[in-house]
């Protein structure tokens, strides 16, 4: 395997078998962004065809990608009139009224104007965390990258995006991107983003419960199983053939995470690196999907565990693996 320099390792001696957060328990079942829960349910990409690392798309099974697997819960996603699209997976409620694409607000006043906000039957909204944005990304489009029940979106490359309620583990709060559906951070509070506001106490969300075994952990909310016994490096391709190919733990059918699953791992409320402490063998740096990006699929999604953040990065570079298996 290909060697990646920059980057540093966490190894964790903690003998603890079982770990959880109830000190992040919420009692609504509605992530707040004080707590860091973690979703029961993780959606499909949308990706639905294959790609290589040059980005052409390949149809005879030979890159066991996202697009081969198409791993997850289909999405479906109802507009319920009054500004308001309901999520059906999960029983959330979304604003998409006018002012969803035209209100450019700071942090604080986003806060202020979820919690007076008056739309369809419901009063009860807040900012989203970002794995709830993250849920309504559809990785298959772009410009705007999200279902096309959503009729008002803002985007733009780099600059426009939505505030979520979530800070990485320095303090900084996280917003995402509809134009891709990359995510980013503020250091300033007065940067200002657009606002789609979130209602409904769904129980999708739980506190962590992971199982760790000597060579894997398990996420007993998802029911994956996540490779943890080593750090490899590569490029994509050969990281997909490398979980293919991969006997752990008296299995075999292990694969490459697509990026709603790896990103069902991430801890934002940490730091370097912001992932539950069950997992012991984490390098501090980039670590690929299975999911190829819509804008240029020679590139491929990936997560940074220095910070939480997903992103975008040539299929050519090397980075880091962590196999999963099993049924979301």
């Amino acid at each position: 395997l290909d060697s990646n320099e920059t980057g540093t390792k966490n190894m964790s001696n903690n003998s603890s078998t079982t770990y959880s957060s109830e000190d992040n328990n919420s009692s609504n079942g509605s992530p707040s962004g004080n707590s860091e829960l973690y979703s029961k349910i993780i959606k499909k990409t949308g990706q639905s065809k294959s790609y290589d690392e040059d980005g052409q798309v390949v149809s005879n099974g030979s890159i066991k990608d996202d697009g081969f697997y198409q791993k997850g819960q289909s999405v479906s996603f109802k507009r319920e009139g009054n500004g308001v699209v309901k999520d059906l997976l999960n029983n959330l409620l979304w604003e998409d009224d006018d002012s969803v694409q035209s209100s450019v607000l700071s942090y604080i006043d986003a806060k202020r104007y979820c919690q007076t906000l008056s739309v369809g039957a419901s009063s009860n909204w807040r900012v989203p965390t970002i794995k709830e944005l993250i849920g309504l990304v559809d990785y298959s489009k772009r410009a705007p990258s999200i279902d096309a029940t959503f009729i008002n979106t803002a985007y733009g490359v780099d600059d426009i995006g939505y505030w979520s309620s979530s800070s990485r583990g320095f303090g900084w709060q996280i917003w995402l991107n509809f134009f891709s559906g990359k995510e980013h951070w503020y250091e300033s509070s007065s940067n200002r983003h657009n606002i789609r506001c979130v209602a409904g106490n769904s129980t999708q969300w739980a506190v962590a419960n992971f199982t760790e075994t000597a060579t894997t952990v398990i996420d007993n909310n998802t029911h994956l199983e996540w490779q943890d016994n080593s750090i490899k490096q590569t490029s994509w391709k050969r990281a997909i053939d490398y979980c293919e190919n991969l006997s752990l733990n008296d299995k075999s059918d292990w694969r490459m995470p697509n990026i709603k699953e790896l990103n069902s791992i991430v801890e934002h409320i940490k730091g370097s690196p912001a992932i539950n402490s069950a997992f012991r063998n984490t390098y501090i740096g980039v670590y690929w999907s299975s999911t190829s990006y819509s804008g240029s699929s020679s590139y491929a999604w990936i997560v940074n565990f220095e910070y939480g953040i997903s992103s975008y990065q040539s299929k050519k570079k090397s980075f880091a693996i962590r196999c999963v298996r099993g049924e979301e």
